[in-house]
This record gives structure tokens, C-alpha cells and sequence, in this order.
């Protein structure tokens, strides 16, 4: 039963993170590029000099906001090192699904002992995993603010030194065309599928489809009901 399950399960996520795949990147591209052109556009038009600064603090905002987007999204979130069959959750589901089969060979006993040892496994990678992501989560704000402080240190000595040329709308136009060009490159981004993951997903799916069966369907040999 359980190996039925781990069989057909893993080939539906094959199939989906494929599928998922074969179209994440082109759209991924295109709506990162259109973010950023229209942001940058926008503040080049308002207020060149600070367009300038915020050219050259893109790569780090936008390492900063994607690493945001994951942990506002729940995309940072995974089972702790096990596959999603040998997770708690996992367990249970696939145990209530075949709950007639579980209860039909006696496996209650199996399927709780399996629940506990993978509790115990998930427990064991929490303190590391919560660190990991609050070192994540300060860094991210870190770099967002000191940027942010930059940002509006430089666009108020602009206002200062041109104040006839800018005026205050000029400069939260720029910036914030800026921002918002920030998260949706972050946005974008964050939900592209592993390419390791998805080459393993398609060698297993290819060698499900040239694999010859054993049990020929149309053999014309064997026994036969007259």
C-alpha cells in the first residue's frame, strides 16, 4: 500500500512541477523585466540623480526583498529535511486516505510508530532551521533599511542642493517607482521551481514512459478463457 502511494504521489508532483516549469521562467522574465524598466523609467523621469543611487542599490534590494517575499509567502517554509511522504502531515494523510487498507492488515500500530519517528526527526532540525531563518529574516530587513536610510539621505541633500529644480513629489515618485519595481522583481522571482528538482522529476517521468512492463497487455501468449 505504502509503496503504491509513495509511487503515484511522487509521480503527481512530477508531472506538476514539469508542467509549473515549462512556463516559470519565460513569465518569471517577463514580468521582473517590466517591473524594474518601468520603475527605473519613472524615477529617471522625476529625479535622475537619485534613479543613479538606486540603480546601483538594486541587486542587493532585490537579494533582500525575494529572501521578504519567500517568508511572507510561506516559501521558505519546507518538512524539515524529509520528503513530503515521510513528513508528520505526509503520514497522516496518506493513513486516512487508506484508512480500509491500514485497517484491514493491521498496520495501525506501524502507521503510529512511523508518525512518532518522524515527529522526532522534524524536531531535531527545528533550533537549527528557526536560526537559519531569523539570520535570514535580520538580514533581509538590514540591508532593506540602511538602503532605505541611504536612499533618503541622498534624495533630501538633492532637494536641498536643487530645491528649485525638485520639489518633495519629484523625489517620492522616484523612490517609490523604485520600490515597487523591487517587489515585484522579489515577487517574481521567489516562486521559480528548483531546476535540480525538476530534472530528477523528468528523468523519473521519462523512465516511467520508456520502461518496458513485464505484463504485456496485448501478448497473444498465455493462458486463455474459452
Amino acid at each position: 500500500m505504502r509503496s503504491v502511494g509513495r509511487i503515484t504521489s511522487q509521480l503527481q508532483d512530477d508531472a506538476a512541477r514539469i508542467q509549473a516549469f515549462s512556463g516559470e521562467p519565460v513569465r518569471a522574465m517577463a514580468v521582473a523585466l517590466s517591473s524594474v524598466f518601468v520603475g527605473i523609467a519613472l524615477s529617471f523621469a522625476y529625479m535622475w540623480e537619485f534613479a543613479l543611487l538606486a540603480i546601483g542599490c538594486v541587486p542587493l534590494m532585490a537579494f533582500a526583498t525575494s529572501i521578504e517575499m519567500k517568508q511572507f509567502l510561506g516559501e521558505d517554509e519546507g518538512v524539515h529535511g524529509q520528503d513530503e511522504l515521510n513528513s508528520p502531515g505526509g503520514i497522516i494523510v496518506e493513513t486516512l486516505l487508506n484508512i480500509r487498507t491500514v485497517s484491514a492488515l493491521t498496520l495501525e500500530e506501524r502507521r503510529y510508530e512511523d508518525y512518532e519517528k518522524a515527529l522526532h526527526a522534524e524536531a531535531s532540525n527545528q533550533t537549527a532551521e528557526a536560526l537559519l531563518g531569523g539570520f535570514t529574516s535580520g538580514l533581509s530587513m538590514f540591508i532593506q533599511q540602511w538602503i532605505n536610510a541611504l536612499q533618503l539621505w541622498f534624495g533630501g541633500w538633492i532637494l536641498f542642493k536643487l530645491q528649485p529644480k525638485y520639489e518633495l513629489n519629484d523625489f517620492l515618485i522616484a523612490n517609490f517607482a523604485i520600490l515597487f519595481a523591487l517587489f515585484g522583481l522579489g515577487a517574481a522571482f521567489q516562486d521559480i521551481s528548483d531546476k535540480k528538482a525538476v530534472e530528477e522529476s523528468a528523468k523519473r517521468v521519462f523512465y516511467l514512459l520508456d520502461r518496458v512492463s513485464a505484463i504485456d497487455p496485448l501478448s497473444e501468449e498465455g493462458k486463455k478463457i474459452k
